[in-house]
């Protein structure tokens, strides 16, 4: 599906994406990457409707499973990197080794919860478990996420790590008969590690340790000063092997992780293939919560050209409603092959209704299920907007001719299935020309490919070729009604006209809404009421 910047921004598609909430590393890179279905795709959209059905009852029936299972994808590493540097045949750091460990557990988790829910999905969305790299990151079966080079991997990593601990036991075992030989000779108390604390007035005692051979001075206060206990040329000779042991250590360790590595390498194709399943599925489910979060119904899919809605809501506006305790009415509209007008006064929720009309088709093709008791429809090759203020200062157009340019736009695609929403049609020029451009631009698009909506205070452009749509406008308001919370009292619902009327005429509702003087209102309401008895007659 094609749709220019500026009807990504008009329709609001990016707070679509903002709601379908991902986890996993890859997740968040399909999420990112994500676009509405081709119109030659109806298989697969069609597919995909059914996987978030089958996923939407699932959720409903085991949601606990559902949120173990997306807090396990929260604690996935980005191992992209990683998988590189295998790849390009690197050595491993622990840190690396630990985070794949860590992931073949997710794994291991998420088959359990994903068993118990029988999601019944194709294989791109299954995870299965290998034994052999379970058994390379865990020998000793311990079963716990945590990793270490451990001795199974090597009889001589395992040699040098027993005399390390010998010899470690030995120089502790030494040290600490030496500690309490010193002890002994000056019957003070010596910490574990050797520390010895005196006061400055104990000078006897001060002068005796620094003759002393078994002590250095290491610091001291305004008050005190501590020593500390030397080791002997024993001590210092296990110090030294320990040392050679553990450089010893260290080389095994890197032989290893470097054999290890290896063998990772050979499991490289399962490790990216699992990553990218885990993605799948965790937009997937995400797409459902979406569904389900909106309250949405499963498209339905037609082979006529057609978008038809059954109580559709547009969120952003029902989520603002909301949070101002209003209600937002759902709009139902029946839109064909050809072009559609939509009449009603300013603020009267015209604009609202083309706006929902794109965004719902865009999330429909999203594969996502629509906020609307019903949304049927054929999928569109293109969504295009003419709607708001598009003055471009930079380019030095007018309102009026940055919506020429959209239209132009659109008539280039005019062979194609699509749909076009132009709000307030030629406004943006003197009412002479503004309505012969109009009727001329009608004409031309009510004999195309696609679906256009055009929304117009003119009179007189409908005819017997063009559906034509009011909105209900304001609800009854009075004195007394708060223009700051306006959105409550609009009526968005759409009303299909059959025989030709004027435009409404909601402006004076409006400007009462606002506190325009009472005199104004009046005198407007006369001259109406005498336009109209001329109409009459």
């Amino acid at each position: 599906m094609k749709l220019n910047e500026s009807t990504i921004k008009t329709i609001d598609c990016d707070f679509v994406h903002s709601k379908i909430k991902v986890f996993s590393p890859y997740g968040k890179k399909l999420k990112k990457d994500l676009i509405p279905f081709n119109s030659n795709q109806v298989k697969n959209l069609e597919d995909e409707y059914n996987r978030i059905e089958k996923i939407m009852f699932s959720i409903n029936k085991n949601k606990y499973s559902f949120i173990e299972l997306r807090n396990k994808f929260k604690d996935i590493k980005n191992l992209e990197n990683t998988f590189k540097r295998l790849e390009d045949d690197k050595t491993l750091t622990v840190t690396e080794f630990f985070e794949i460990k860590c992931f073949i557990y997710t794994i291991i988790d998420s088959i359990k919860i994903l068993d118990k829910l029988k999601l019944d999905l194709e294989e791109k969305y299954i995870l299965y478990r290998t034994e052999e790299l379970e058994n390379l990151l865990d020998p000793d079966g311990y079963e716990i996420k945590s990793f270490y080079i451990y001795d199974t991997y090597s009889k001589e990593l395992s040699n040098i790590r027993n005399n390390i601990k010998e010899l470690s036991m030995k120089k502790q075992l030494k040290y600490k008969k030496m500690l309490e030989e010193v002890k002994n000779d000056y019957s003070l108390k010596i910490l574990r590690n050797g520390d010895l604390t005196v006061d400055k007035d104990n000078t006897l005692l001060i002068e005796a340790i620094k003759n002393d051979d078994r002590f250095y001075y290491k610091s001291e206060t305004f008050m005190n000063i501590t020593f500390i206990v030397k080791a002997n040329e024993d001590l210092d000779e296990i110090s030294k092997k320990l040392e050679e042991l553990k450089l010893l250590e260290e080389k095994e360790t890197e032989e290893i992780r470097k054999k290890l590595s290896k063998e990772m390498k050979k499991q490289l194709d399962y490790l990216i293939n699992m990553n990218n399943r885990i993605g799948y599925l965790d937009l997937l489910i995400a797409k459902s919560y979406f569904s389900l979060g909106f309250k949405g119904s499963k498209p339905v899919l037609t082979d006529d050209k057609k978008i038809k809605i059954i109580d559709g809501r547009h969120i952003i506006v029902e989520e603002s409603l909301k949070k101002n305790d209003g209600k937002y009415i759902p709009v139902s509209v029946d839109l064909t092959n050809g072009v559609s007008l939509i009449t009603g006064a300013n603020m009267g929720g015209k604009t609202v209704s083309l706006k929902m009309v794109g965004l719902l088709t865009y999330i429909a093709q999203l594969g996502l299920f629509v906020p609307a008791k019903k949304f049927e429809f054929k999928p569109v090759d293109f969504i295009m907007t003419s709607i708001g203020d598009y003055q471009d200062i930079k380019q030095g157009l007018s309102t009026f001719g940055a919506e020429v340019e959209a239209i132009k736009e659109a008539i280039i695609l005019n062979d194609k299935y699509g749909l076009l929403l132009i709000d307030e049609l030629a406004s943006g020029t003197n009412p002479k020309e503004g309505f012969a451009l109009s009727k001329a631009i009608i004409d031309y698009f009510k004999t195309g490919n696609g679906i256009t909506i055009i929304s117009t205070h003119f009179d007189g452009l409908v005819d017997k070729d063009i559906k034509h749509f009011q909105v209900k406008g304001l609800k009854e308001i009075d004195e007394n009604s708060d223009f700051k919370n306006m959105e409550k009292y609009m009526d968005y619902n759409l009303i299909e006209v059959s025989t030709f009327k004027e435009v409404p005429k909601d402006a004076i509702n409006i400007s009462k809404l606002m506190g325009l003087n009472k005199s104004i209102i009046k005198s407007a309401e006369n001259y109406l009421n005498k336009g109209s008895e001329k109409i009459g007659k």
